[in-house]
């Protein structure tokens, strides 16, 4: 079986895990709908939301398809199955599945993935299947990291620790944290074209402080449940002087066309 570095067990606390989802999709919603406008995403295309979690942004952009669909995959059937409860709508589909197997699936005009090509140990071959599901002229949108650009200011020792923990971590699971940067010659290596590469920031003055260390370090202490007191200590030194410290990362949105 294929390693990916995203999965229950890799979580000493799922159900946490599944809290930091949920907040993270209500926090980028509206800043997400507006990427994907940005990158073509039309009312009446046929949309695969590829590595869809727990399904909440793919039910958003359902609402926002209003003459089109869209199909949400997931490896993990517990998120499938609670998307199916969850998330109901005539123009909304929910099903498990792989990122290396999508044969099974129709041809989409637009297919989005948000987060997971970091967890896949081969993501060219993934990046192949997303060609071989897309009508021509179809295009495709990438989001996500490049640990390079996440930082904060002051330099705290101990938050950078966390962050390469968190590298190092993923790594060891058939992860990677840098793949933001590997993504545009993949695409170019399996012939899409017209690619494009938007680093959004998302900061601490955006969404607080607290939850841009929810967001960017709560999951690698959860990983490594060894690191939580390191964590704990990580917010408790910046939470009490919020004013003194500025946190940033650069989320990569990276689309392309294929040819057709």
């Amino acid at each position: 079986m294929r390693k990916q570095s995203y999965d229950n067990a890799a979580f000493s606390k799922f159900d946490q895990e599944q809290e930091r989802l949920n907040r993270q999709a209500s926090i980028l919603k509206e800043q997400e709908l507006q990427w994907l406008i940005r990158q073509g995403i039309r009312q009446t295309d046929r949309v695969l939301d590829l590595g869809c979690g727990n399904g909440q942004t793919t039910a958003m952009l359902s609402e926002y398809l209003s003459a089109g669909s869209i199909t949400g995959v997931d490896i993990n059937t517990s998120f499938v199955a609670q998307a199916q409860e969850r998330f109901r709508c005539h123009n909304l589909v929910y099903q498990q599945g792989s990122a290396y197997e999508l044969e099974q699936f129709p041809a989409f005009d637009f297919i989005y993935s948000r987060l997971l090509f970091q967890h896949l140990s081969e993501p060219a071959l993934a990046l192949h299947q997303v060609w071989e599901r897309l009508v021509p002229g179809g295009h495709c949108c990438i989001i996500d990291v490049n640990d390079d650009w996440l930082f904060l200011h002051p330099s705290l020792p101990a938050f950078d620790e966390l962050v390469q923990a968190g590298i190092r971590q993923q790594q060891l699971s058939g992860g990677n944290r840098h793949i933001a940067a590997e993504l545009p010659l993949l695409m170019r290596k399996e012939g899409f074209l017209d690619i494009r590469i938007e680093i959004i920031p998302f900061s601490s003055l955006q969404v607080g402080l607290e939850a841009f260390l929810d967001i960017t370090l709560s999951f690698r202490a959860n990983m490594i449940p060894s690191l939580m007191p390191l964590y704990q200590q990580v917010r408790q030194t910046l939470l009490a002087n919020v004013a003194d410290w500025f946190g940033m990362m650069g989320v990569f949105v990276i689309t392309a066309r294929k040819p057709g």
